[in-house]
């Protein structure tokens, strides 16, 4: 009677230290999966927020270009600004990479100042356009290479306490 005793009580443990042996695997392996489903939703949210702020990058030269040819008023260029950094503000948030953030937050930093200058002394902001266009267009193909899950161009940061060095900035270091 003892041994069909002692194989019930085997039996029963071995069961139970086989559940709990499976429950752990199975908890290790929900936990990496939830793991790799996170990183797979952030690097997704990142690729959106990149499109959004493209998006807005390019709404913003169109108005700039059109308000520095005479198409357009201060206020649509005010507002484009404004729609803009909204935009870059709350999207760069999402972005993954930390040099694209920096690279989004300068061109704010450059459209500010070109908003400004055309508030106060719009005959001086013509020579800054041409490298706000420059600048973005570097951001935009930085915001592609990100998307698209390549690696970053090569940038030159904007040199923001230079005018003179900031009118001729060029994206690629010697150029």
């Amino acid at each position: 009677m003892i041994s069909v005793l002692a194989a019930a009580l085997i039996g029963a443990g071995g069961s139970v230290v086989g559940g709990i042996v499976v429950g752990w695997f199975t908890v290790m392996a929900a936990r990496a999966q939830w793991k790799r489903d996170r990183a797979d939703t952030r690097a997704e949210r990142s690729r959106q927020a990149a499109m959004s702020i493209a998006e807005s990058v390019a709404s913003m030269e169109e108005t700039l270009v059109a308000w520095s040819a005479g198409q357009s008023d201060l206020v649509a260029l005010r507002s484009a600004f404004n729609a803009f950094s909204r935009t870059a503000a709350v999207q760069s948030i999402a972005l993954t990479e930390s040099t694209l953030r920096q690279r989004v937050r300068r061109h704010v930093e450059l459209l500010a100042r070109v908003a400004a200058l055309a508030e106060t002394a719009p005959g001086s902001v013509g020579a800054l356009i041409p490298a706000a266009r420059r600048h973005a267009d570097a951001v935009i193909e930085a915001l592609d290479a990100h998307y698209n899950d390549a690696a970053l161009p090569s940038y030159r940061p904007l040199p923001m306490n230079d005018a003179a060095g900031l009118i001729a900035w060029s994206a690629a270091p010697g150029a």
